[in-house]
């Protein structure tokens, strides 16, 4: 293959100069906004999600914005690290934005401890020079492999080859626009699937001298596998997923709090049809709580009434069946799910106890089960079932308290768990949108079902173990709604992603009042049938049937 022998003399002459020139091109090529449109890409991922036609212009608009304030804002970071006069430290509270006030995260180090170690172990995982990282596709969310990509080209210093996913070939088209200036200068380079052999040639190539996939545990092996038959002996690093753990804080909680919380719960469970690293799968409960009856009466009410996506993944629906019935014929269904779409919530039991049935809780789900997990012996014996290998990895976990719990319980509680990203009264989703600002995404180091190493830590925090996000306002005010209406996202597409060019905030502020104009006369012309209603409404991401 001759895009390996390409990238492999290239990496020898990758310097850090050449890379913040590099990733201010990139940034450029975000702000031509090519890539919006490229290939028609977002239809394609509507398509595989199944996502009806009234909700494709939201969906577009939402995943249009995602994607490139991502791309942007990790590369904007990278630029901020490599300066000699970087004073960022986010191992103090750091704030998200103004877009998500009273919401902090902060990085957690340690020293001598076997995560620590691990941590530093795990650091010296690259690809040597003269050879070249090889990138496996993500297949649920479009932005993901583009982060990974970065991450290794820049932060690393490597050259990478994308191997696409199956399931996103059609990604090729924006990633060629977004990467553009690093595939022209031989840094990148992209294949597309070619099938199980092809791909098992590749890792076996002595070339390729590192790779880094996002997937399933199962899959990691498989790789690991045939990497050992690569005479180069090259490394995996991977971000494998979690049966991802919420702990109910046992305490008195307002009826605020309490429907804030379930609402919360059931938002985060259904999030791309339940197919996410990070969805919820286990709720942990005090078995003397008060309130978990109640609470669990409110998390059915949520779980029917709120929105429910289509479960597109391939393959999760035998998972969602299998796990289903597990319970099912056992009589452990807290609620069952009428379609494969629909939230199933299973009873494990108490933990510890003869009958507990930890099916759910070992095995990543990937699909609409909700484990019903019970705990005795209060918060310290909730955070010691998180830890256990009761629960599948380490990648992220939630703690939610009301006002009412005692606060230096929580705080212990949220030292001692032991995730790469712990959220407090808010959800591990934003743990990933760290990465813009310092942070990190990945397992806890030493612990290998959630993978191995780390994306983000542009600023290089030696001993990273994790990072704490806090939602600063309480759990009443917990966020719920992570959508955005589609003017609202492509306001700020055209404001944050493009910009306003060598005009500043004055070409910025025009562009946003263009786009708004040119849709008040489409919105006139479609009223009176002037144009024809599957007109592209301007300046949205708009997705053609």
């Amino acid at each position: 293959m001759s895009q390996l022998s390409n990238l492999a003399s290239r990496s020898k002459s990758w310097s850090t100069s050449s890379r913040v020139e590099l990733a201010k091109s990139c940034i450029q090529a975000v702000e031509s906004d090519a890539w919006s449109t490229a290939g028609n890409w977002l239809k394609h991922s509507a398509d595989i999600e199944k996502v009806p036609a009234n909700e494709r212009l939201k969906y577009g608009s939402q995943l249009r914005f995602v994607m490139g304030t991502t791309v942007k804002s990790f590369l904007e970071a990278y630029i901020r690290s490599c300066s000699p006069n970087a004073t960022v430290d986010v191992t103090k509270p750091t704030s998200l934005g103004p877009g998500a006030p009273g919401i902090t995260f902060q990085v957690v180090t340690e020293t001598d401890t076997p995560a620590a170690s691990a941590a530093a172990a795990e650091e010296c995982l690259r690809a040597t020079p003269g050879t070249v990282t090889v990138v496996l596709g993500v297949g649920n969310q479009p932005f993901l492999t583009l982060v990974d990509t970065l991450q290794r080209v820049f932060y690393y210093g490597e050259t990478v080859l994308i191997k696409q996913h199956p399931l996103r070939s059609y990604l090729q088209h924006p990633y060629r626009v977004l990467l553009a200036p690093l595939i022209a200068d031989n840094v990148v380079h992209m294949v597309q699937d070619e099938g199980i052999p092809a791909t098992v040639a590749i890792l076996k190539d002595p070339r390729v001298g590192h790779v880094h996939m996002t997937g399933a545990e199962k899959t990691a092996h498989a790789i690991e596998r045939t990497l050992a038959e690569n005479p180069s002996s090259p490394a995996l690093t991977s971000e494998l997923g979690c049966s991802t753990p919420w702990i109910l804080t046992p305490a008195v909680y307002t009826e605020a709090e309490l429907k804030k919380a379930a609402l919360a719960a059931v938002v985060q469970k259904k999030l791309n049809g339940g197919s996410n690293c990070l969805d919820l799968q286990v709720l942990v409960i005090g078995s003397d709580w008060d309130q978990k009856k109640e609470f669990l009466e409110e998390v059915k009410i949520q779980c029917m009434a709120t929105d429910t996506p289509v479960c597109y993944y391939p393959g999760v629906a035998k998972t969602y069946k299998d796990m289903k019935s597990h319970y099912e014929q056992k009589g452990k269904a807290l609620l069952s799910g009428t379609t494969d779409n629909d939230v199933t919530i299973v009873d494990c039991g108490v933990y510890g106890s003869h009958d507990f049935d930890n099916y759910a809780t070992v095995n990543e789900a990937f699909c609409p089960i909700l484990a019903w997990v019970e705990v005795e012996g209060g918060l310290p014996a909730m955070v010691d079932f998180c830890n256990s290998e009761e629960v599948c990895g380490s990648l992220s976990c939630a703690l939610l308290s009301p006002k009412s719990a005692d606060a230096e319980q929580v705080e212990a509680a949220l030292a001692r768990l032991q995730f790469g990203t712990v959220a407090h009264n808010i959800s591990q989703l934003l743990g990933y949108t760290t990465l813009g600002l310092g942070g990190m995404w990945g397992a806890y180091p030493g612990e290998s079902r959630s993978g191995v190493g780390v994306v983000g830590n542009l600023y290089g925090v030696k001993g990273a173990v994790k990072q704490i996000v806090r939602n600063n306002n309480g759990l009443a005010k917990i966020l719920t709604d992570v959508s955005i209406p589609p003017v609202v996202a492509d306001v700020l597409h055209k404001a944050l992603n493009v910009g306003g060019g060598k005009l500043g905030v004055v070409g910025t502020l025009g562009r946003v009042w263009w786009m708004l104009v040119r849709r008040a006369v489409h919105n006139v012309g479609l009223t009176v049938k002037l144009i024809d209603s599957d007109a592209r409404l301007p300046g949205s991401a708009v997705i053609a049937e």
